[in-house]
């Protein structure tokens, strides 16, 4: 989300009360679909990475661990984040 202070933002990406954000209503709409593919075809294990992350005053800082990250661009114009935390957890 971008946009200027106090624009709604945080209540949008997260929501308040009783209303949903996007990232509750995104996170319940992937894991209903990742438990629709279960059970189909070939056993595959998946793996789902989520990175969130917050660029204020031309820094990037990862929102779950709370530390800066570097950013990088390879050869091909690609943007990399280096550096945000990971938690692994068994299932949605």
């Amino acid at each position: 989300a971008f946009g200027h202070t106090g624009s709604g933002k945080t209540h949008t990406m997260f929501g308040y009360g009783d209303e949903r954000g996007v990232f509750d209503q995104a996170a319940t709409l992937l894991c209903a679909r990742l438990d629709e593919t279960r059970g189909r075809g070939p056993s595959e294990e998946l793996l789902l990475e989520l990175r969130f992350s917050e660029i204020l005053n031309g820094k990037v800082r990862d929102l779950v661990g709370g530390c800066e990250c570097a950013v990088r661009e390879d050869a091909s114009g690609n943007i990399h984040i280096r550096g945000p935390t990971v938690v692994e957890e068994n299932g949605c």
